[in-house]
């Protein structure tokens, strides 16, 4: 195999990689009934949060390189979570869930066009001057695109035996279905404080 295909078979993993992650929250939410088109969204704000943690611990605060990257992984999960649970809250208030999305995605794109701009250097202020979000500019930090997969990988078959062999997979299952919301009605399930946990489920993957 030439380099040339060892770099394409390369940039597909790196490239699907995410996006196999990301489907994995969308599943959750398809599930529970909510269609959510912020995906794409939660991707990029995940890996603007990661670059930027990852230089500010990293550089600023002198933590290790895995230090920095445990942070960083926290820190992604902790947004995506509060992004979650942002596209939850909207369609729980009665908000069409695609308008929640599109709302979503404009702003948080909005934000990482101003990361492209480069026009951070406000926000670098805060923290004495010294942050140059050089790893921002160059593509953020690359990590190994096995680690990537790896964990896609295990979120498939983890997914698949919850809302298989677990009584909340079964129970998030029913809500997704037509007849199946009426009868999770008369148990007393909590539809909507379902489908609002499920959004951030699916921010945090």
């Amino acid at each position: 195999m030439g380099s040339g295909q060892v770099e394409l078979v390369h940039s597909a993993f790196r490239f699907a990689a995410p996006l196999l992650i990301a489907v994995l929250g969308g599943i959750v939410s398809s599930r529970a009934g909510v269609f959510n088109v912020a995906l794409e969204s939660f991707i990029a704000s995940g890996a603007l949060a990661h670059s930027l943690m990852w230089e500010l611990l990293r550089y600023e605060w002198g933590l290790t390189n895995s230090g920095a990257l445990l942070g960083a992984v926290l820190a992604t999960i902790l947004l995506g979570a509060a992004l979650g649970g942002m596209f939850g809250l909207l369609a729980r208030n009665g908000m069409n869930p695609i308008i929640s999305g599109i709302i979503l995605n404009l702003a948080l794109f909005g934000v990482i066009r101003v990361v492209e701009k480069g026009k951070l250097e406000p926000i670098a202020e805060l923290f004495g001057g010294g942050l140059s979000f050089d790893s921002l500019r160059d593509g953020g930090v690359r990590q190994p695109v096995l680690v990537g997969m790896v964990f896609g990988s295990i979120g498939v078959v983890l997914l698949s035996s919850i809302f298989s062999y677990t009584k909340v997979g079964r129970h998030i299952t029913a809500i997704g279905r037509t007849d199946g919301a009426a009868a999770a009605r008369q148990v007393d399930i909590d539809i909507p404080a379902v489908r609002f946990a499920c959004s951030i489920w699916t921010g945090t993957i």
